[in-house]
């Protein structure tokens, strides 16, 4: 019974060819419709095309297959009727040198007087894919298409589209197919048919935002723009050797993950666009979320627009410099209900090589973004610096209207004792710090300027460490400049410290306010002048109240004269006499004229000044220290001098005060009774303002040096 069957329904299916052959008296199965007859197709029958054919005005065919297309992922596996082997369906062929065209024509049919819908399954995967579109040609006129689908679907798979068809209306159904040039480019299309009343579809937005660059199709629906000065570009795992670039993408965390990053370029900075293809919006409105990786010194921008009818508008989000740490950071954007939009990526690349920008993982999802509260930038991560790791300045930058820079260095500054031995962050080689050079032929100044920062609700401390030790150390002052107005100094030093390490310095910041912090530094003239900063952070609340520093009296006045760093201490010749102040250690003389040695150490070792001499002429040499004040209960200056010899002349030593050197308040006539060391003292005024100047005057002859020595300071009177 079944065999006698299989017969029949045999004689039956080629009773059917044998008509629709034959084309004038076709046998319609009485299930279907004559329109459906005209149009469903499987592919799998005895007559494959079924009342399809290849068009002879195109350039290339749609062929039959079974089973999988190619050895890759990209085409079909089986075809969609069966789901496996046995099942055959169309494809077009691809090439790497031309695109092709290749179109399908079906019969002309009618649909019934309700309309109807035409269901098709189609698979379009690979990254060479082109598009397809169908028309519903009438009365030889192709019309526009009623259906288009450009570029590679979100999966490897069969997807179904649909056309409604218009009530009581002619038309042919056309499938045209145009390849890209690349083999990953195959279409297909299986399982025709069609079903009485209207249909309707929109394209997925979620399919056409979300990318996460790790499939078949790195780039999804996005595409370099052809406007622009650059192009994005897909990478796995670590992008540079150091710490600027992601060590892997965001959505795998390995080596097996990819991304898209911009390329940098020390010359010129680049514009790269990723573009996006239109999509719609849900009706509850959605929310794009992406990834992006910004950390280097020399970041540029990233911005995200949402294009409209070709119009970009404004930036809906945007990144400017550097963030705080090297990973990757989430973005949103909200989208309107309903509305169409085109994701476009703007990037724009800093000068420098520590510049690159990735993004990873775009999705869209149903619903506005979660409201946040407008973030202000994190004022600490603006203005702290330690001049460690990857981006060894941070926030700051050389001023381009000085006249010197600002520059980092590890370790020991100087072979001698005048400059940092180490950074003040790890006390080691390995840490960095800025400085400032030096010239013995002019002085210098060197500007680092930080960026605007809003100072916390309660106000804000900014804390740093500076090395200033040198006889030619300048200055150094701190400004919180405020709508590029850089007004007084906050903070200043000038000259050289006690010790030669680091010390603390800060500046309380005003509630709320804006400001920029610059370090503007003066060198003095003379190599023994490096000022070194290191460690500036900024701490909420205002710094801790401290008295006025008076500059300690002692550390103005006293001087041995042995620290080869600094050989003068505070005094300095003066530029209005006729000769100088000379350090000099061991012997003066050869005879028993001069000192052997310095008062400090009495051997050789010892360092102490002397005044020349002349057969011609008498010469005075003033040495001037700087202004100190008395302590409360006044001060005793002790000082060492030698002056034997018979061509001596005079010493005086005055306190000047406000400019008057006034009379001298001791004074030495004529050489000592022995050739050896004396003790002098002068007793200074509670709380007195005083600069000590001593000076020498020389009579002719070659045997009158006068040297001092041991200047020193103490509480109370002599």
């Amino acid at each position: 019974m079944g065999k006698t069957c299989a017969v029949a329904a045999l004689v039956a299916t080629l009773l059917c060819v044998t008509c629709a052959a034959g084309g004038a008296n076709e046998v319609i199965p009485p299930e279907m419709s004559e329109t459906s007859f005209l149009v469903d197709c499987d592919f799998d029958s005895a007559i494959p095309f079924c009342h399809y054919t290849n068009s002879k005005t195109d350039d290339a065919d749609w062929y039959t297959t079974s089973g999988r297309l190619n050895d890759d992922e990209i085409g079909p596996v089986a075809d969609h009727t069966t789901g496996n082997y046995t099942g055959t369906y169309l494809y077009t062929k691809t090439s790497y040198s031309e695109s092709f065209e290749s179109r399908l024509e079906g019969v002309t049919a009618v649909a019934p007087a309700d309309g109807g819908c035409v269901r098709f399954w189609y698979h379009m995967y690979g990254s060479s894919i082109g598009s397809l579109k169908v028309h519903t040609e009438r009365s030889g006129d192709l019309g526009p298409a009623r259906w288009s689908q450009s570029g590679y679907t979100k999966v490897s798979q069969w997807y179904e589209a649909s056309i409604s068809i218009e009530p009581a209306s002619e038309f042919k159904l056309v499938f045209v197919s145009q390849s890209g040039t690349g083999f990953q480019g195959n279409i297909a299309i299986d399982d025709i048919i069609y079903v009485d009343g209207p249909c309707g579809e929109r394209p997925d937005p979620f399919f056409l935002v979300d990318c996460d660059f790790d499939s078949a199709i790195p780039f999804c629906h996005y595409t370099n723009s052809e406007t622009d000065e650059a192009d994005w570009y897909t990478t796995s795992g670590k992008l540079n050797v150091d710490e600027i670039g992601p060590v892997a993408d965001h959505t795998t965390g390995n080596y097996s993950g990819t991304y898209l990053y911009t390329k940098t370029s020390y010359s010129e900075s680049f514009e790269s666009r990723l573009e996006g293809v239109t999509a719609v919006a849900p009706a509850e409105g959605g929310c794009v979320r992406f990834w992006c990786h910004m950390y280097g010194s020399s970041i540029g921008s990233l911005k995200v627009h949402t294009e409209k009818s070709g119009d970009l508008g404004p930036a809906r989000w945007s990144q400017s410099g550097y963030t705080k740490v090297s990973q990757w950071y989430e973005a949103s954007i909200s989208i309107e209900p309903a509305s169409e939009f085109k994701l476009v990526f703007v990037s724009e690349s800093g000068t420098g090589f520590r510049g690159n920008i990735a993004i990873d993982d775009i999705s869209l999802a149903g619903g506005p973004c979660p409201v946040k509260p407008p973030e202000m930038p994190d004022p600490s991560f603006l203005v702290d610096c330690d001049f460690e790791g990857a981006i060894p300045y941070c926030h700051y930058t050389n001023s381009k209207t000085d006249d010197a820079e600002w520059y980092t260095t590890s370790g020991k500054l100087n072979d001698d004792e005048i400059g940092p031995v180490a950074d003040h962050t790890t006390g080691n080689y390995s840490g960095t710090y800025l400085y400032t050079k030096t010239s013995y032929s002019e002085s210098f100044e060197s500007r680092l300027e930080g960026v605007t920062a809003v100072a916390p609700a309660e106000g804000g401390c900014v804390r740093f460490w500076y090395h200033m030790y040198g006889s030619s150390i300048g200055s150094l002052k701190v400004h919180t400049e405020a709508s590029g107005d850089l007004g007084p100094a906050r903070w200043s030093q000038l000259g050289y410290t006690k010790v030669s390490q680091w010390y603390e310095a800060s500046i309380s910041i005003e509630p709320a306010s804006e400001f920029k912090l610059v370090f503007v530094s003066e060198s003095g003239t003379g190599f023994r002048g490096n000022i070194a900063i290191d460690d500036i952070s900024l701490a909420g609340g205002p710094c801790p109240v401290k008295p006025p520093e008076m500059p300690d009296p002692s550390f103005l006045v006293d001087c041995d004269f042995d620290i080869s760093a600094i050989p003068l201490c505070h005094y300095t010749n003066s530029k209005t006499d006729e000769a100088d102040w000379y350090t000099i250690s061991g012997g003066l003389n050869d005879d028993e004229i001069g000192p052997i040695a310095d008062h400090t150490t009495g051997n050789y070792t010892g360092t102490y000044l002397y005044t020349k001499t002349s057969y011609s002429e008498s010469l005075e040499s003033r040495l001037e220290g700087v202004t100190a004040v008395a302590p409360d209960d006044g001060g005793c200056v002790r000082f060492w001098y030698h002056m034997y010899g018979s061509s001596i002349g005079s010493l005086k030593v005055h306190t000047e005060a406000s400019g008057d050197l006034g009379p001298a308040r001791w004074s030495q006539s004529g050489y000592t009774k022995v050739s050896q060391w004396y003790e002098a003292s002068i007793s200074i005024d509670p709380g007195e303002d005083f600069k000590l100047v001593f000076v020498s005057q020389s009579r002719v002859g070659s045997v009158g040096n006068i040297a001092i020595d041991d200047i020193g300071l103490v509480s109370g009177k002599c």
